[in-house]
């Protein structure tokens, strides 16, 4: 029974390491005849998610320039997202199990950042205010990397732990009968 009691303590205090997956957008530029305005961001999902979708994130952020002035877009700005497939790392192309993209929406609404089929209803970025549209003519291309030298402890036990306390605890039971 001492040996149940240090193995489960053991366990449940041994922190497990995860790894986080980044999708980094590149830089666009969006442009009109009278504005110029740029966009990056990415999106870091845990690298046990099976599938990428919308609000299933670890981070999601954006930094939007226009006018000399830089905003960081985040999960408070947006008003439509939709994440069908990363892995062909292009954000916005029309997907056959559906339509992917973005819309923020920040000042009361009166500025507008879209892109892609879910977003625009085409393959476009673009930003609109009150008086202008700045369209960068194409779709975020995305990176992937993996964080593994800078992995996080995450507080959960280490499952494959259990497989072995569980095979002691019945080998100690059979002893005894």
């Amino acid at each position: 029974m001492k040996i149940f009691i240090t193995l489960l303590t053991l366990t449940i205090a041994s922190p497990t390491w995860g790894a986080l997956i980044t999708f980094d957008f590149n830089r666009l530029s969006l442009s009109s005849s009278t504005s110029q305005a740029t966009v990056t961001g990415s999106i870091t999902f845990d690298d046990t998610m099976s599938d990428f979708s919308a609000y299933t994130w670890e981070s999601f952020g954006f930094n939007f320039e226009f006018d000399g002035d830089t905003f960081l877009l985040d999960e408070d700005h947006i008003s439509d997202i939709e994440i069908v497939d990363l892995e062909d790392l292009i954000f916005g192309d029309d997907s056959s199990s559906g339509y992917e993209g973005f819309v923020f929406s920040f000042f009361d609404g009166n500025y507008t950042l879209a892109t892609g089929q879910g977003g625009m209803g085409a393959e476009e970025t673009c930003f609109f205010t009150d008086t202008d549209t700045l369209c960068a003519n194409e779709l975020f291309s995305l990176t992937r990397s993996s964080s593994q030298d800078g992995a996080v402890s995450v507080s959960e036990p280490p499952l494959h732990m259990f497989v072995p306390l569980l095979l002691m605890v019945l080998f100690a039971r059979k002893r005894k009968i």
